[in-house]
């Protein structure tokens, strides 16, 4: 059986695409093989985390959430961690705000233990309370100090004011 000379054209125009492609994903350095390993974190509240909010250690970005979902009453959130990074089993990883514009972050405590978080580990999170919600919580409170202090106003006359102050 003999080919015609489009099926050779056809077979030799494939190779050179192959080996085109082949070649450049060589230069390029391009690696198939996964770059990083998944770990489930575990909240209680993930405060306005979302999909693809940065992970740090000592504000190096060494990852990013990938997945959120309900197990139970808690929240299980899916990670993706640069293969590079090594974090110890007593790590802590506590939500915090990345800026002071909003969004949020998870920043990893590295802990002390030898032993290595692998693929599919999990760990415990924690919430670390941000400016803005301490202003929230403050709030109230500013609110009552003032009724008080207008009370006093109200209350006392000029010289007893005065000796108060004194």
């Amino acid at each position: 059986m003999t080919l015609s000379n489009e099926a050779k054209i056809g077979i030799a125009v494939f190779l050179a695409v192959v080996i085109l492609v082949g070649g450049i994903i060589f230069l390029k350095g391009i690696d198939f093989r996964s770059q990083e390993y998944r770990l489930t974190l575990f909240y209680g509240n993930v405060n306005g985390l979302t999909e693809g909010s940065p992970i740090t250690i000592a504000g190096l970005n060494i990852g990013k959430v990938q997945d959120m979902r309900l197990a139970g009453n808690i929240i299980a959130v899916g990670v993706s961690i640069d293969n590079k990074v090594n974090i110890s089993k007593d790590s802590k990883a506590f939500i915090k705000s990345a800026s002071i514009m909003g969004g949020k972050q998870i920043a990893i405590l590295p802990g002390i233990s030898p032993d290595i978080l692998r693929d599919g580990d999990t760990l415990t999170g924690g919430y670390e309370a941000d400016l803005t919600e301490l202003t929230s919580t403050l709030s109230p409170i500013s609110t009552n100090v003032l009724g008080i202090l207008e009370r006093v106003n109200t209350t006392f006359d000029n010289p007893t004011r005065r000796n108060i102050q004194s």
